[in-house]
C-alpha cells in the first residue's frame, strides 16, 4: 500500500513540474531565427472581421500578432493603444495567434470571446479585461466578464455558442502559420516585419522613420 502511495504522489509531482515547465516554455517566445525572417516577405490583409484602431485611408498599418496566453502581449496590447493615440492617422490591427493550444482550451477561447466582444465593437474593452487576470485565464468566466465591461450578454452568449469567433482565430493564426511566425508578439508596420517584442520608444523610431 505504501509503495502504491509513493507511485501515485511520484506520477503526481512528475505531471505537475511538467505542466509548470511547458507553460514556462510555451510563455517564452524569443526572436525569430534569421530563416524565419526571411520568409516573411508581406504583412498579411486587414480584414473587416480584424479588431482595429484608426481611419479607412490611414497613413501607416500597424499590424500585431497576439496570444492571450502570452504575458508579454497584454503590455503589448497597452503600447499598441497608447500608439493609436499618439498616431491618430495609423491603422492598428489585432490578429489572433494562439500557438500551440487548440482552439477549443481556455486560451483559445479566450480568443473567441474577444471576437465576441469585437461583434458588439467593445474589443479593446474586452481584451485589456481578459489579459488584466493573469495567471487565472484558465479560470475566467467569459460571460461574467462580458456583462462587467458593459457587453449585451445575450447576444455575446449566442455569439459564443456559433462557429464565427472561431473560424476567425483559426483564419487569423493560419495567416501567421503561413509567413513562418511562430511566436508572440510579433508586428508589421506596413510592411517591415518586426520579429521581437519592442518598447514603446522603439516602436515610435520605427514610425517615424517611415
Amino acid at each position: 500500500m505504501q509503495s502504491r502511495t509513493f507511485f501515485i504522489g511520484a506520477v503526481t509531482l512528475l505531471l505537475l513540474v511538467s505542466g509548470i515547465f511547458w507553460l514556462a516554455l510555451d510563455n517564452f517566445s524569443p526572436p525569430d531565427k534569421p530563416e524565419q525572417i526571411a520568409a516573411v516577405t508581406t504583412a498579411p490583409p486587414v480584414r473587416t472581421t480584424d479588431p482595429s484602431l484608426g481611419p479607412s485611408n490611414p497613413t501607416f498599418t500597424f499590424i500585431g500578432y497576439f496570444d492571450f496566453g502570452c504575458s508579454a502581449c497584454g503590455t503589448s496590447l497597452q503600447i499598441m493603444q497608447e500608439l493609436s493615440k499618439r498616431y491618430p492617422t495609423g491603422l492598428f490591427v489585432w490578429k489572433d495567434a494562439p500557438f500551440h493550444r487548440d482552439v477549443i482550451s481556455e486560451f483559445g477561447t479566450a480568443h473567441i470571446a474577444a471576437q465576441c466582444a469585437n461583434e458588439q465593437d467593445m474589443f479593446w474593452e474586452y481584451a485589456p479585461a481578459v489579459f488584466a487576470n493573469g495567471a487565472t485565464i484558465i479560470s475566467t468566466n467569459f460571460s461574467s466578464l462580458a456583462s462587467e465591461v458593459g457587453l449585451e450578454k445575450s447576444l455575446f452568449d449566442a455569439c459564443m455558442r456559433s462557429s464565427r469567433p472561431g473560424e476567425i482565430v483559426k483564419q487569423s493564426t493560419e495567416e501567421a502559420l503561413e509567413r513562418k511566425i511562430f511566436g508572440t508578439p510579433r508586428y508589421f508596420i506596413n510592411d517591415i516585419f518586426i520579429s521581437e517584442t519592442k518598447t514603446l520608444n522603439e516602436l515610435i523610431s520605427i514610425i517615424e522613420s517611415l
